[in-house]
């Protein structure tokens, strides 16, 4: 339960974990037919020929198999799952939000050509395209029906080969495509691109910034094929673009053929602002640094960058900024917040040349903000106003609402919008139970001071944090007149002002595939002792059934200072999901996965957090104090919250 003990690192060493929890093999193995002609040229045609074996003789031999026969294979994208639906990436997807020069080409007629040549008013989309593999065959008529589609939302289509001439007539012969079609010989546009796979699409906005890249849709993969798409990436990504909006999903994976394409874009010749910083600090920075927001300055002109430099490169130094504690091989996060190394080492390095603006004609298109919401809400709730001071320290505020709901319904998105974000630490809510609200109005003595059952928590507002969406197929059910209770946490900022908050609801239209809910792995009776340092506090929730894992929020107050979060599987192998060592409690971080975790039932979902209540905490409000579990910030938690999706 609760021990005090010596460095967690001696004792809890970090287990990684693959995410792929599939056979490592199939079944049986057959042949891959090595003794296809393979062009010198292109090595990673051994790949292609045994992708195209290892489908056309019924997926028998393995995906590995082919990949050992040539090491060459890009690796700048994440290994690709041939057993699975197409990943979606996370923000870390290579030269997504990079500005794309405008490069040359020779198309199968020999014309030297620019990609501006063959772009709309709103971009371009680049296809790549090779006639030898079946995944780029299957998407011929998609390909040839995307150009009017494309036309219609303003963007340009160009198909790319990244063989030579004769491949790409061979193509236009065999499928009779009349599009544009530029032969990239050279591997200009594929290395520029770091292009991975021959069934990739690409996405250049008016501002020549990478917008997407991923497959066209779901419908068809190296080992399945459906009856339509489930996912219309691609189109979904044109219609963000065109409506000013940011790409809900900026990258996929692209099953197909693997490319083998030489080294990609070395570091700038001259790092600038317009050309490269801004699309860092627009993708990395401005979702909280922009007026009305809760950080401390915006970052939304290259005036603002210039002026706030010192701090920018403090940050990239202490490690502080962009806000992110998860360490290790887990996730991977489909909200992970870290900068690359390539965007630290152009921030730097623009700092240290005197911070360059550039051409202002490269600056990238800017994000259309909502000033009100970022869903569509179908219902909303209004809390009542709370008058926030201009000095002092807040204790938790709660208030309740009702959800005006003759009967119940699935969501799909939830957003919670307060009137004065510049003041909010956090907001949480739960879907109280009826029992409870009933027995607070009255303000019964057997329910008052009893603290409900958290495993009700819905949704949380952190600065920066967008609307909570689950993944396509999932959805949440909100009971009719649901109780509705709300946790605010409010920081004054030198000014009094009122704060009205206001929770939207985006309906699904038909009952999801998957329910989720959400529960919590804690320990609730634990006595931190007077001037503790490293007091551990552990607890476990076993899942009752089968199920997948969505989301961790691990959450603490002022005493807290590490969690870790470790999945007990049944035969007792122990495998490390979430490892926090610096805890912050002016950041409530939820770790979302970028793929929902499979849990088995019988599994422990392990908890452990480690408090220092000693003297040598700045932020204790008194070391003589024994703490014990409670909901202000003078009181403490041990509460890992999570959301999942049970198989039933």
């Amino acid at each position: 339960m609760a021990v005090n003990g010596s460095d967690r690192r001696a004792r809890l060493p970090i287990h990684g974990f693959d995410a792929y929890t599939g056979p490592d093999r199939m079944s049986e193995q057959k042949k891959v037919n090595s003794d296809a002609p393979v062009p010198e040229r292109h090595p990673g045609r051994a790949i292609l020929l045994a992708a195209v074996t290892w489908i056309s003789t019924g997926c028998g031999s393995s995906h590995e198999a082919a990949l050992s026969q040539d090491k060459t294979a890009s690796s700048s994208m994440p290994h690709m799952q041939v057993r699975t639906q197409p990943r979606v990436l996370g923000p870390h997807a290579p030269r997504v939000g990079k500005w794309v020069a405008d490069l040359r080409f020779r198309d199968v007629d020999g014309k030297a050509l620019k990609l501006s040549d063959v772009a709309g008013r709103n971009g371009l989309i680049l296809a790549m395209r090779d006639p030898d593999c079946p995944l780029s065959k299957r998407y011929t008529p998609r390909i040839k029906r995307l150009e009017s589609e494309a036309a219609a939302q303003g963007f340009g289509l160009l198909l790319v080969n990244p063989y030579d001439r004769e491949s790409a007539l061979r193509d236009i012969d065999l499928y009779a495509l009349d599009l544009p079609y530029a032969v990239d010989e050279n591997e200009e546009i594929a290395r520029a691109l770091s292009v991975n796979t021959t069934t990739e699409f690409f996405v250049i906005d008016a501002a020549q910034t990478l917008a997407y890249r991923g497959m066209i849709d779901d419908q068809y993969g190296l080992a399945f094929a459906k009856q339509k798409a489930s996912n219309t990436y691609l189109l979904d990504a044109l219609a963000d673009l065109s409506s000013g909006r940011n790409v809900a999903v900026p990258a996929t994976e692209a099953q197909g053929c693997l490319l083998s394409i030489g080294d990609g874009p070395s570091m700038p010749a001259k790092v600038t602002y317009q050309k490269h910083v801004s699309r860092i600090i627009q993708k990395r920075c401005q979702r909280c640094h922009r007026p009305g927001t809760a950080a401390p300055f915006s970052l939304m002109s290259y005036g603002d960058a210039r002026r706030r430099a010192p701090m920018i490169r403090l940050a990239l130094e202490e490690g502080f900024m962009p806000p992110w504690f998860s360490v290790g091989e887990t996730g991977p996060w489909s909200n992970d917040a870290r900068l690359t190394t390539e965007e630290k080492r152009d921030l730097l390095s623009w700092i240290a040349n005197g911070m360059p603006e550039g051409d202002p004609s490269h600056a990238p298109l800017p994000v259309n903000y909502p000033d009100g919401w970022a869903i569509e809400p179908d219902l909303i709730v209004e809390f009542p106003s709370n008058d926030v001071p201009a000095e002092g320290v807040l204790d938790y505020l709660y208030q309740y609402a009702t959800a005006d709901l003759r009967e119940e319904r699935w969501i799909k998105a939830v957003e919670i919008l307060p009137g004065a974000p510049q003041v909010v630490h956090h907001i949480l809510f739960w879907n109280e139970s009826p029992e409870y609200y009933e027995g607070w109005k009255k303000r019964d003595p057997a329910v008052v001071g009893k603290f409900e059952l958290i495993e009700r928590y819905f949704a949380m507002m952190v600065p920066g944090q967008e609307a909570t969406r689950f993944p396509k197929g999932y959805g949440r059910l909100l009971p009719a007149q649901a109780p509705l209770k709300v946790q605010f946490h409010y920081t004054p900022d030198g000014r009094a002002v009122t704060d009205q908050t206001r929770i939207g609801f985006e309906f699904s239209e038909k009952p999801p595939q998957r329910f989720v809910e959400s529960n919590v792995s804690a320990q609730f009776k634990f006595a931190i002792p007077p001037h503790a340092e490293n007091y551990e506090i552990s607890g476990d929730f076993t899942f009752p059934i089968n199920g997948t894992l969505l989301s961790l929020l691990p959450h603490g107050h002022l005493r807290a200072k590490s969690f870790r979060v470790d999945l007990v599987l049944p035969d007792g192998t122990e495998e490390l999901l979430l490892d926090v060592p610096q805890y912050d409690f002016n950041w409530q971080m939820n770790y979302v996965f970028e793929q929902p975790r499979e849990v088995p039932k019988g599994a422990v979902l392990r908890a452990t957090g480690w408090y220092d209540n000693s003297a040598d905490n700045p932020a204790n409000p008194d070391p003589e104090q024994t703490v014990r579990f409670g909901r202000q910030t003078t009181q403490e938690m041990m509460v890992i919250f999570f959301q999942w999706s049970p198989r039933m």
